[in-house]
């Protein structure tokens, strides 16, 4: 079971993962729990999250025409379960603490999605 996971939610830019880091230090030096960073979407480079990233803040360089908001939500959840089975999952039998970084944003529109059907 995981020794703990801890979600720092917030616009882009305020400062989420410097507080991840500076925590991560302090409890590293304090006790034997080994920590890990997440950043969600897509700071892994070569990564579906990080195509995604890219897609959402250059849609330009990738389409003719505008992605609509549902099509561009449903392409973020999809990095996250990515991310997810490729990071977290390892993690659930270790003695450790995982924070993660996530755009307030996405869970909003995740929020939409769930309970506004098409």
């Amino acid at each position: 079971m995981y020794s703990g996971v801890y979600v720092f939610e917030g616009i882009d830019n305020v400062g989420k993962t410097s507080i991840i880091h500076a925590l991560k230090q302090q409890i590293q030096e304090a006790t034997d729990y080994r920590c890990v960073d997440i950043a969600f979407p897509g700071n892994e480079p070569r990564t579906l999250g990080n195509l995604v990233y890219n897609i959402h803040h250059h849609q330009e360089q990738y389409f003719n025409v505008p992605i609509n908001d549902t099509s561009l939500q449903l392409l973020h959840i999809a990095s996250h379960i990515d991310l997810i089975q490729r990071q977290l999952m390892p993690l659930s039998n270790s003695r450790c603490i995982v924070f993660i970084g996530s755009i307030l944003v996405v869970n909003w529109e995740w929020k939409k999605i769930l309970f506004n059907p098409l």
